[in-house]
């Protein structure tokens, strides 16, 4: 669960609570098991955000960095915490 709750954030941007992320490794296991065809339509429900229970988290993630509030100071931090790069206009 805690996989899927990473994968969901680093892919999607969402910060869902670990619980709630149990419905993408149920489809994941069932995809895997080809109980659900690759084409078909999938939905699931994320019912709440990470912010809810951050504690089941923290081990899992890196540290929250402290920066300065500009742009830049942003950018810098996502990309050598998270190694996450924001798209350019």
């Amino acid at each position: 669960i805690m996989e899927m709750q990473i994968l969901l954030a680093k892919t999607e941007g969402i910060y869902a609570e670990a619980s709630s992320v149990l419905t993408l490794a149920v489809i994941k296991k069932m995809r895997d098991r080809q109980e659900i065809d690759r084409g078909e339509t999938v939905i699931a429900l994320l019912t709440s955000s990470g912010l809810k229970d951050p504690d089941v988290t923290l081990p899992y993630v890196p540290s929250i960095p402290a920066i300065e509030p500009n742009a830049d100071s942003l950018e810098a931090a996502l990309r050598s915490a998270y190694q996450f790069t924001l798209a350019r206009r």
